[in-house]
Order: C-alpha cells, then sequence, then structure tokens
C-alpha cells in the first residue's frame, strides 16, 4: 500500500457536542458507517457493546479518547455535572486504503500522554477543519499524526473463523453486494444445493446470504447518506442496485430500526 492510498479517505468531518447532565446515543441497531476518535473535554461516559458474544462497557472520563470503529453497535451513557463536552473526528477510508472493518478493532478507550496537547489538536480541527486550504492541510496532519500515534495501542477482537466455503463466499458477497445475486450462484460456488448451502451459511454466519447481503449494502448507506448529504435518497438507492427507493427505505429500517432520513438526522454523534 503506498502513500497515496493511505491518504484516499471517503468521509472526514470535526464537531464538538455540548450537553448538560446527561444523554443517551443509541446506536444499538444502527451499524456506525464510519470511524469515530472522541475526546471527552467534560463530563464521562460508558459506552455499551457486545464483543466476542458478550456485553462489555468501556468508561471514560475527562481528557480520555474514546475509539469507535466503522459499522460499531453501541449504547452511549452520558453524564456530567452539568456539562458534558466532546470533540469528534469522523472519518472513514475508501475501499482497501487505510484501515477498514476487517481490521477488526473494537470500541476502546484511549489514553495519551498529554492532554493539553491533544486538546489543542482536536480543538484546531473543530474550528479550522473546514477553513482555508492551509488550515485544511494542518488539520489533516494533524489528524494523521494522532492516528498513527493511536493504530499501535489499538485491540482487536478475536478473529472468528469461518468454514473456508463459506468465507470465500462472504468475501464475493462484499466485493459484489451493489450487483444482483442469486442464492442459487453463490450455492453452486460452494459445490453445495441450495437448500444446504442456505444452511450452512445460516448457521456460520448467523443469517441469511440475503440478509448479509443487506447488510453490507446497509453499511455502504450509512456512508453515503452521511458523506453524501446533498444527494437524495432515491438517487442512493439507485446508487446500490435497490429496485426501488420504497425497498431500500424498507431494509434500511429493518437493519438499523430507523428510516435513511432519521439516520442521516443523527448518525453524527457519539
Amino acid at each position: 500500500m503506498n502513500t497515496r492510498e493511505i491518504a484516499n479517505i471517503d468521509f472526514f468531518k470535526v464537531d464538538e457536542y455540548r450537553y448538560q447532565n446527561s444523554n443517551v446515543c443509541d446506536f444499538s441497531n444502527c451499524p456506525r458507517p464510519h470511524f469515530c476518535m472522541g475526546l471527552l473535554l467534560d463530563g464521562e461516559a460508558d459506552f455499551h457493546f457486545y464483543s466476542d458474544g458478550k456485553e462489555q462497557t468501556v468508561h471514560v472520563e475527562k481528557g480520555d479518547v474514546i475509539f469507535v470503529p466503522i459499522t460499531s453497535r453501541y449504547k452511549s451513557c452520558w453524564r456530567g455535572t452539568p456539562d458534558i463536552r466532546y470533540i469528534s473526528y469522523h472519518f472513514c477510508f475508501a475501499p482497501e486504503c487505510g484501515i477498514s472493518e476487517r481490521d477488526g478493532f473494537v470500541i476502546q478507550r484511549v489514553e495519551l500522554p498529554d492532554f493539553e496537547e491533544t486538546r489543542a489538536n482536536f480543538s484546531y480541527a473543530a474550528e479550522h477543519y473546514n477553513g482555508n486550504i492551509s488550515e485544511q492541510m494542518t488539520v489533516m496532519g494533524d489528524f494523521y499524526r494522532l492516528l498513527a500515534q493511536i493504530l499501535p495501542t489499538l485491540a482487536h477482537k478475536r478473529e472468528r473463523k469461518y468454514d473456508p466455503r463459506i468465507r470465500r463466499v462472504m468475501d464475493y458477497i462484499n466485493l459484489h453486494s451493489e450487483e444482483e445475486l442469486s442464492v442459487s450462484s453463490l450455492a453452486t460456488m460452494c459445490n453445495m444445493s441450495v437448500s444446504h448451502f442456505h444452511a450452512v451459511f445460516r448457521k456460520e454466519v448467523g443469517m441469511t446470504p440475503i440478509d448479509y447481503k443487506n447488510r453490507i449494502l446497509i453499511n455502504h448507506a450509512s456512508a453515503l447518506l452521511l458523506c453524501r448529504e446533498y444527494e437524495s435518497i432515491e438517487d442512493i438507492s439507485s446508487v446500490l442496485g435497490f429496485t426501488s427507493s420504497a425497498y431500500f427505505r424498507r431494509v434500511f429500517k429493518k437493519v438499523t430500526g430507523k428510516s435513511p432520513s432519521e439516520y442521516r438526522r443523527t448518525a453524527i454523534e457519539l
């Protein structure tokens, strides 16, 4: 992977958030369409999620950075006396560039040695990421340095072992999710009958092949809803290969618990 590939970011945004006393962000049904790195300036929070089949909680306080991987599902519960304040980088890289879901990171607390330097980094980014070209380049340089500092410290979830035949089909669906795929053609890839393939896939993955394909598409849709904020839901539906925007809305609601427009309004928080 060369430097140009690593630098290829699909989505990048920095925001500061302020609440008083308490706030809850529930993404337990909504896969995050991007990575988040958030610095807590005031208050505290607990992030509740499942990893390796177990319920996990990560607690963060003032000065901590919380790292939330792309496609994470969780609930964050915030408390302040009275202030809750944090700044967050939101980002995702183009396919096969930088870090991705396949790295298998988990939600985790990151402790950096110099709080004042970290706060200056995040504060400058929040104020200038949409500024002139010089300011934008400074923000991106600071972002890459921070990410490079954090990456070697990040924990990974245990890699799940799949039947090699099913793993091959999963990889194929990931690469061709926007195309029309039939269960019979996928079964042929495994040299299985349709009924046997369907049963084995469901046992290995926990969902049907079509549900898995739809989950991949909705993960893509979640990112598009944010990075193409002026593009209509109908256009995004078409780009992803859905037969109609009505069907897209039904699938999106089934996977995330929210309509595409609701998700677009609320998905940028931590």
